[in-house]
């Protein structure tokens, strides 16, 4: 008695019934029916006989029915009757047994074989015999005699009958007898066909204090309903107890009795409350959001006396908070500049019905306290005493070691003050150091409310950026966000400085914005305007956005702002980072802001202004009307729209258009039909690096901004006039060491890097000048390139005082100055073809001979002085140019035969690298062969992305549609490679607008 694991299990269930036996098989095959007479000369065959039918199966066994179940009665006196909680409320079986299942019948034997029929017979007369053959004579035949029929199979026998299941046995009565005591001391049997069953059918609670918060520590006032749900009352003189279970949260219950001899389905309730007692929080602070656990109430029902529970599983989730909490922690600037000020708030609610704190009626202690320091793991050390100032809102100054204490006395139900302390930054203190602000709430324990307990904490990290000021001198502009560290920003600033370059920094959450055409009261100027022609850089990173939560810095840019600070300003942006940041989405110039727009009704009309304008900023709307029998379609506006954008191309080499049209037929007179307008508008130029996207993972990484492809890219990024002073500053700090080393296939100087780079860029400039076939009334000096001519103009230091042509001639400067001419003279020589120099009109012709004169130019102005050179300085200028071709055979060997002159060189600036391909006079675009110069194909340690794959075919070259938004945006091809992606432009404009494909 009293041992929980006791038990009593009853069974009195009927045997199960034998199962019938199957028949016997049939008997053996009868004899097999007689074979007829075979025929002869007189006699025809007979049929064979009949085969004999097969014997029968036997029928199977008749079956058993199952046991009946035996009546069983349970008899206890009422006294006892909690015992029968022994049966664990399982029934006893006493159920009837399954009837046994009845025999197969046997199964019947096949019939016997019938006999065969005789023989047929047939008769072949003799002539003669030879060779041990017979010869079949050709007359005197006998008629031949037909066999006989074969007799039938013998039909099996019967398959024997089969028996269904026995019956099932009877059930048993299970049957419960209370022997009832009387008054008179005798007892009164009363049955009942099942026992009592205590169900939870409601429950009510709250917490102790009617506080309308259940916190840890504290009590619960629980209230249970509790239901018979069983089939005779619940024990008279034995007790049943309810209470809850020990778990995590609850420590300890007391426990109810339950009203006795409850009937079936009657309910009862305590009308005096259970008592929960909680576990304390153990310690455990809520860091950020407000402490917040579910606790279960597991209800349970014990006789008292057995010890044993009903089987029941009910339980009750509640939750557990405090009643007081910092509901919001705010600083009113997260980025703190040194001399400046930021509040830091913090609110403090009592969501409970009390009051709470030290002078209220539950006198529970409520205390603030704020602590500022270091950032853990910070890049940049910082002395707080030294660096940060702190203060209360009553001006009262404090040490940031010792921190901020406030007492709130009395804090109303529902009622929220705020804890109000400023901070600011001393001069001196390090740009980018950042410092931990922590609020700590402290209150009164449940218990020993003069006790305070730590129960909550926010914190804030105040950081102290670098102030942007404007400086008509700097070069770069650095654009970070409050997600940039230490160590980020001081590798970009060094890298910047090894190029000879200064910057200004732009901290996006400082400012709460890019705004880069924000128009300053103080000046009316922008930062675009500011930084006309220069260099950003924008950093991609996580950083807390506009909305005050964690996103990408590009979140604090607004749409096309930077395509206009491209294309209005002639800014340049290197994107560094990861992002979803998509160059070819952010500058389709569908309309720029306040544009200038021209109409024309004609295309003629139009081709006169654009001839005779360089004003190429403006909104062309030309009206399309064409002449034709019969209906117009949509196609015949596409075709006029793709001349339009072939003549713009050939007309204007290094600009880009976008080609739109707004198709709307009608018509226009005999013969005459108005397909709608065409829009055109010029987007960033194709020979100048605009926009360039590096989509690097570990953007904070010092190592990876000071890769060799982070270096070249930044300098693909400058304008050329700094390229060119770039190359002066190196070659003035460099050796001929340095200037050899790129011969040998290594770029670890950064002369050899700005040389390269240089490169691409009179390649991209000569590729689009030649990508028309014809001159198609192009003058040659249109081709005059800017980058040949800026060299020539370009006042070079690193030549000094020295005046003589042969001693230029012999310096660094000079040597760099023939690689451009030794690469200018492989672009000329496989840029053109034999036949373009004897055909009139021949763009290429004309391209080459301004490069010529280009060329020559250089060499007068860089070597001669401006002095006509001598026939002694010729020679030696074109000894100098055939030593080229020794110095970079090491690099282009593996690709081409120099010695034959066959080769062909493709420096892409879309991909900063150097490719070589096979000409046959004709350029090929990014074929398998391209790799990443100088690494051979397939090598694995290239430091140049390589170039993505060639997608030309894939896409379709015509105008979209400006009625049709599906069709702009199904013919976007976004060209990425796996770790670079590099836009001068978009190519939606380079081929849904009606351009032809650039390099990417």
């Amino acid at each position: 008695m009293g041992d929980s694991s006791a038990k009593v299990v009853l069974s009195a269930k009927g045997g199960r019934g034998g199962n019938g036996g199957n028949g016997g098989r049939g008997g053996g095959n009868s004899a097999k029916g007689k074979d007829g007479k075979k025929a002869w000369v007189d006699k025809d065959a007979t049929n064979g006989e009949d085969g004999a039918r097969g014997g029968s199966g036997g029928n199977g066994g008749i079956n058993g029915d199952g046991g009946n179940g035996s009546n069983v009665t349970v008899v206890v006196n009422e006294e006892d009757t909690d015992l029968l909680m022994l049966l664990r409320s399982k029934i006893p079986e006493t159920h009837g047994g399954k009837g046994g299942s009845g025999g197969k019948g046997g199964y019947g034997v096949p019939g016997s074989l019938g006999g065969k029929g005789g023989e047929r017979y047939h008769f072949v007369p003799m002539s003669h015999r030879h060779n041990h053959s017979l010869i079949p004579a050709p007359h005197n035949r006998i008629p031949d005699r037909p066999g006989g029929k074969d007799g039938k199979n013998g039909e099996p026998g019967t398959t024997g009958t089969g028996h269904e299941f026995g019956k099932d046995g009877r059930d048993g009565v299970l049957l419960f007898t209370v022997n009832c005591l009387q008054e008179s001391g005798e007892r009164k049997p009363a049955n009942f066909g099942s026992v009592y069953d205590v169900k939870v059918r409601g429950v009510e609670f709250e917490d102790s204090l009617q506080s309308s918060v259940i916190e840890p520590g504290g009590k619960i006032h629980l209230y249970v309903e509790h239901c018979n749900e069983g089939g005779m009352p619940t024990p008279k003189y034995q007790a049943l107890d309810s209470f809850v279970k020990e778990n995590e949260w609850v420590s300890s219950s007391s426990k109810y009795q339950l009203e006795s001899s409850l009937l079936p389905n009657q309910s009862c309730k305590n009308k005096e409350p259970i008592v929960v007692q909680l576990n304390n929080h153990r310690g455990e602070v809520a860091i950020g959001e407000p402490f917040l656990k579910t606790g279960t109430l597991e209800h349970s029902v014990v006789g008292r006396r057995v010890n044993l529970e009903f089987p029941t599983e009910t339980s009750t989730n509640f939750s557990l908070k405090y009643p007081v909490q910092i509901s919001s922690f705010v600083a009113s600037s997260s980025q703190v500049s040194p001399g400046e000020e930021s509040l830091i708030v913090a609110c403090v609610e009592n969501i409970s019905k009390l009051p709470l704190g030290s002078k209220s009626e539950g006198k529970r202690v409520l205390q603030v306290f704020l602590e500022v320091s270091a950032v853990e793991g910070s890049d940049v050390p910082i002395d707080l005493n030294q660096d940060v100032t702190i203060y209360t809102e009553s001006g009262i100054r404090a040490k940031p070691l010792e921190g901020v204490r406030a007492e709130i006395f009395e804090l109303k139900p529902n009622e929220k003050t705020f804890f109000v302390v400023g901070l600011s930054f001393n001069d001196g203190v390090v740009p980018h150091s950042k410092i931990s602000v922590t609020c700590t709430l402290l209150f009164g324990n449940i218990n020993r409310p003069e006790i305070p307990q730590v129960i909550h904490k926010r914190t804030e990290i105040i950081r102290v950026p670098e102030y942007y000021t404007h400086n008509n001198e700097a070069d770069i502009l650095l654009i970070t966000n409050d997600g940039s560290t230490f160590d980020e920003i001081t590798a970009w600033k060094d890298l910047i400085k090894s190029l000879g370059l200064t910057c200004k920094i732009w901290n996006l959450n400082l400012h709460r914005s890019l705004g880069l055409n924000r128009i300053r009261v103080e000046d009316q100027s922008s930062l675009q305007k500011d930084w006309k022609g220069k260099t950003a850089v924008f950093l991609l990173n996580e950083c807390v956005g506009p909305d005050g939560k964690i996103s990408r810095s590009m979140k604090w840019t607004t749409s096309g702002e930077i395509f206009r600070a491209c294309r209005m300003e002639k800014m340049k942006f290197l994107l560094f980072g990861e992002d979803d940041f998509h160059v070819h989405k952010e500058i389709i110039p569908l309309y720029p802001s306040n544009p200038k727009v021209k109409s024309f009704e004609n295309e003629e009309d139009f081709w006169k202004s654009v001839s005779n304008s360089n004003d190429l900023d403006l909104v062309y709307r030309i009206q399309i009307t064409v002449t034709k029998l019969g209906g117009t379609t949509e196609v015949n506006m596409e075709e006029r729209c793709t001349d339009i954008r072939d003549k713009l191309k050939s007309k204007f080499p290094k600009n880009r258009f976008v080609v739109a049209y707004d198709y709307k037929p009608e018509s226009a007179g005999f013969l005459k039909n108005s397909l709608g307008e065409c829009i055109v508008i010029q987007s960033l130029d194709d020979t100048t690096t605009s926009l360039l996207h590096i989509k690097e993972k570990d953007v904070h990484s010092p190592q990876k901004i000071n890769s060799i492809e982070t270096k070249m890219n930044l300098i693909k990024c400058l304008s050329f006039e700094q390229k060119l002073r770039l190359l002066d500053r190196q070659i003035s700090f460099s050796n001929l060491q340095d200037r050899t080393e790129i011969y040998n296939g290594t770029f670890d100087s950064q002369l050899s890097q700005v040389i390269l780079v240089i490169l691409t860029d009179i390649y991209d400039e000569q590729f689009h000048f030649r990508r028309s076939t014809w001159n198609e009334g192009v003058s040659q000096e249109s081709y005059h390139s800017d980058l040949l001519q800026s060299i020539a103009d370009y006042k070079f230091t690193s030549f000094g005082n020295e005046s003589n042509p042969k001693l230029r001639l012999d310096s660094l400067l000079g040597s760099v100055l023939l690689d451009l001419g030794f690469h200018l003279k492989i672009m000329n020589k496989n840029f053109s073809h034999e036949v373009a120099d004897i055909l009139l009109g021949r763009r290429a012709t004309n391209v080459t001979k301004s490069s010529t004169s280009s060329w020559d130019e250089i060499v007068l102005k860089q070597f001669c002085s401006g002095t006509q050179p001598t026939n002694d300085f010729l020679e030696g200028l074109k000894a100098k140019l055939r030593e080229k071709k020794t110095e970079w055979k090491k690099i282009l060997d593996p690709y081409f035969n120099l010695e034959k002159d066959d080769y062909w060189v493709n420096m892409t600036g879309g991909d900063q690298v150097l490719r070589f391909y096979h000409s046959g006079g004709n350029f090929m675009q990014n074929t398998s062969n391209s790799c990443a110069f100088p690494v051979p194909v397939g090598g694995s340690d290239s430091v140049f992305p390589k170039a993505p794959e060639d997608q030309e075919a894939t896409l379709k070259e015509t105008p979209f549609n400006l009625q049709d938004p599906q069709d702009r945006k199904k013919r976007v091809v976004d060209f990425i490679s796996d770790k670079y992606e590099y836009k001068r432009d978009d190519p939606v404009l380079e081929k849904v607008c009606l351009s032809e494909p650039g390099k990417y």
